[in-house]
């Protein structure tokens, strides 16, 4: 719901919320004969900006939002935890301080 709420905070459009990226018809760009994957469905030009990718699967940028607020201890569990400074360093290993 965090997610929901915080869309347009977090980057994603007011306008694709619930809307598919990859997918068919209506208002939710998402029909169950017609989906993604299937010759003639199309896929969204920035998929960076829409929350769910085929009307089941969020998109990768959604699932990065989910997994940051989950590695911060805040927000999606309760009691609130940290994960060691290691955790952090093997989730982005390019990140400076994991090579220090």
């Amino acid at each position: 719901m965090a997610l929901l709420r915080n869309r347009v905070l977090l980057g994603f459009r007011k306008e694709t919320q619930m809307k598919a990226c990859c997918g068919f018809g209506g208002r939710y760009n998402f029909h169950p004969a017609m989906m993604c994957g299937n010759q003639g469905i199309k896929v969204c030009l920035n998929p960076t900006e829409y929350i769910h990718w085929d009307g089941f699967h969020l998109t990768q940028e959604a699932l990065k939002h989910i997994v940051e607020a989950f590695m911060s201890g805040t927000g999606y569990v309760y009691p609130e935890f940290k994960f060691p400074e290691v955790m952090h360093c093997k989730m982005k290993k390019l990140d400076k301080r994991c090579f220090d």
